[in-house]
């Protein structure tokens, strides 16, 4: 058995078994280190091949995916997951697509519309497959990220991969905004505004950050703002179903029975 190990972290880069027949076995170093090296060869290359730029059809199916997983309805997460499935068998080492992929199985778990036995499997498979072609994939950590809190109620793990994925893509918007709901549930508010703020700033026309603005803002305390932020979004999608649902909360909060019932017959509306 030969086992080559990374020297700074002792990563195991190769393990392999050589059958030793009747040569010396002072012969065989070459022939080892010949097998070694061509097998991280091929691994160089499917590295390659997982970084190189996807096909436009590829890239576009991404795109879409990620449209319809921004909007959270049972009926968008379901055609996110077909345009991501459209990425992968186009190009099957497309990471992001995997990440894709990844977050909206477990969103179908997190809004109760995909049983865990289902949803979860396919989506912790679908982040390491993301990870395995790209491990510096922000999308990918982000995804990890959700499982952690989520699925293994992880806090600390969560923050980290969080974190991870900022450190990896400053600029990445589903990182900025899943870290500021988890600094939310942590009750950082500051932290979740600062975070929240920034996703906002990169994506000024998205309802679903607006909304989560508003939640962190009535989360804290402030109705007023909460309430300013859920009508702005509506302004930028008025059938965003999740904030009315939001806005009758806050109304029954208040004690609004009208506006509670308002917000919830809308709501109702929408769903169908």
């Amino acid at each position: 058995d030969v086992t080559l190990l990374r020297s700074r972290d002792a990563r195991v880069l190769s393990r392999q078994t050589h059958a030793v027949g009747s040569e010396p076995v002072s012969s065989l170093g070459p022939l080892i280190v010949e097998a070694t090296l061509a097998q991280l060869d091929g691994r160089t290359t499917n590295n390659r091949q997982a970084h190189a730029a996807p096909t436009p059809a590829a890239e576009v199916a991404l795109l879409r995916g990620r449209h319809f997983l921004a909007r959270r309805g049972a009926g968008d997460l379901d055609r996110s997951l077909q345009f991501f499935d459209q990425a992968i068998a186009i190009d099957p080492n497309y990471a992001p697509a995997w990440s894709g992929k990844a977050s909206a199985h477990l969103l179908q778990r997190v809004y109760y519309l995909q049983p865990a036995a289902a949803a979860l499997p396919l989506a912790r498979s679908s982040a390491e497959r993301a990870l395995e072609l790209d491990p510096d994939l922000a999308d990918g950590h982000a995804a990890m990220g959700l499982l952690a809190l989520n699925v293994d109620t992880d806090f600390d793990l969560a923050r980290a991969r969080y974190d991870q994925a900022i450190a990896l893509a400053p600029s990445h918007v589903q990182a900025l905004q899943w870290s500021a709901e988890l600094a939310m549930l942590s009750g950082d508010y500051e932290l979740a505004l600062a975070r929240i703020r920034q996703a906002s700033a990169l994506d000024p026309v998205s309802p679903l950050l607006t909304g989560i603005w508003g939640t962190i803002l009535a989360t804290a305390g402030d109705r007023t703002g909460a309430r300013d932020k859920f009508n702005e979004a509506l302004q930028l999608d008025p059938r965003f179903v999740w904030i009315h649902r939001e806005l009758a909360h806050l109304a029954e909060f208040d004690g609004d029975v009208r506006g509670a019932l308002q917000s919830r017959r809308r709501e109702m509306a929408l769903r169908g």
